[in-house]
């Protein structure tokens, strides 16, 4: 069962990439950050070590109820709860976690996500951006939400991989 955030976040809301240290591992989150603090991180609950992907060799899962300490503040970790920014319900998930068979964002949008956010650090390869932008706009409208997805820039990296910044909004497949 996806838990309902019981606050409210009006005014700007981020949602950005962060590696967090949970007890000795260390995770590969998204924080989200309203009106100055930090509200909640987001594990990635999938961790690719195919095809140039090694992140279990850097990453760790992290189970859904962990409480992470920043700025000496103890922060939810979960992949189970929605945010209400304004008058939306916002479901969060990263990278990877959108590609696997049933993914977490499915979950969010049967508990009523509205919009789903997705940062990512995507590599490029010929044609991936023609198949992963019908994937995020057949995902929108089999879920009935708004996908946002936004990969890293061409400056993000100091591997041999690619990035192009590829990012896409669907609503509803479209």
């Amino acid at each position: 069962q996806i838990q309902a955030c019981s606050e409210t976040y009006p005014g700007i809301t981020c949602v950005v990439g962060l590696p967090v240290r949970i007890g000795m591992a260390l995770a590969n989150c998204a924080v989200v950050i309203s009106n100055g603090a930090i509200r909640g991180l987001v594990p990635k609950s999938f961790l690719p070590d195919y095809g140039g992907f090694n992140e279990s060799r850097w990453f760790s899962n992290v189970e859904d109820g962990t409480v992470a300490i920043l700025n000496g503040e103890p922060i939810p970790v979960r992949t189970d709860i929605l945010y209400r920014v304004g008058d939306s319900v916002v479901g969060i998930e990263l990278c990877e976690d959108f590609f696997v068979p049933i993914a977490p964002s499915q979950w969010q949008a049967l508990n009523g996500a509205e919009v789903i956010l997705n940062p990512a650090a995507s590599p490029e390869q010929v044609g991936k951006k023609a198949g992963r932008s019908a994937q995020i706009k057949a995902h929108s409208e089999r879920c009935k939400c708004i996908y946002a997805y936004a990969s890293a820039g061409f400056h993000e990296s100091t591997t041999d991989l690619i990035f192009s910044g590829h990012s896409i909004i669907a609503e509803n497949g479209v």
